[in-house]
């Protein structure tokens, strides 16, 4: 089985009935059908269809509203390197960058995932920050991101982080 780690790493505190992890399921055509879908909206007019190319490992920071401003995929090494310096300041100095225009919302995301759907509200509200770092935690060239994700889920309680882990399936 496949398994992917998606999680929403907030910058703010959030409310005490929120948990910290919440864990869904979900099939690897679930994220290709999504992405997919995502793309043909988002696409030109006039442009010819491109191929879909989810590239593993990756990691995604929204701002508060939900609007992408970071986005790293393909490199376990820089996402964790990117992860290892993600702090409360690094946070506050990134929502001043203009969103990437190219990538899906929160939101977005989170339509792709139909375990997701039922927390979206949840998941979209409270004005934070949200880190999705997406990897294949049994994929050697995926450890350095996985171990990396590890050490920031060792600064939950400092950083007032939620996680949320998506186990992917081949179905």
């Amino acid at each position: 089985m496949l398994t992917v780690f998606v999680a929403l790493y907030l910058s703010l505190g959030y409310p005490d009935s929120v948990p910290a992890v919440t864990e869904v399921t979900a099939s690897t055509s679930d994220m290709s059908v999504g992405y997919l879908h995502w793309s043909k909206l988002h696409r030109k007019p006039g442009s010819p269809p491109s191929h879909l190319k989810l590239l593993m490992p990756a990691i995604e920071l929204y701002d508060p509203d939900g609007h992408p401003l970071y986005f790293g995929a393909g490199d376990a090494t820089t996402n964790a390197t990117y992860l290892d310096k993600l702090t409360s300041a690094s946070l506050g100095a990134l929502a001043k960058h203009p969103p990437l225009s190219d990538k899906p919302s929160l939101r977005e995301t989170i339509e792709m995932y139909p375990a997701l759907r039922a927390e979206e509200a949840t998941l979209t509200s409270g004005g934070r920050f949200t880190l999705v770092v997406r990897t294949y935690p049994n994929w050697k060239q995926a450890l350095p991101q996985g171990e990396a994700v590890k050490r920031l889920t060792d600064r939950l309680p400092k950083l007032h982080i939620r996680e949320i882990i998506i186990n992917l399936n081949p179905g």
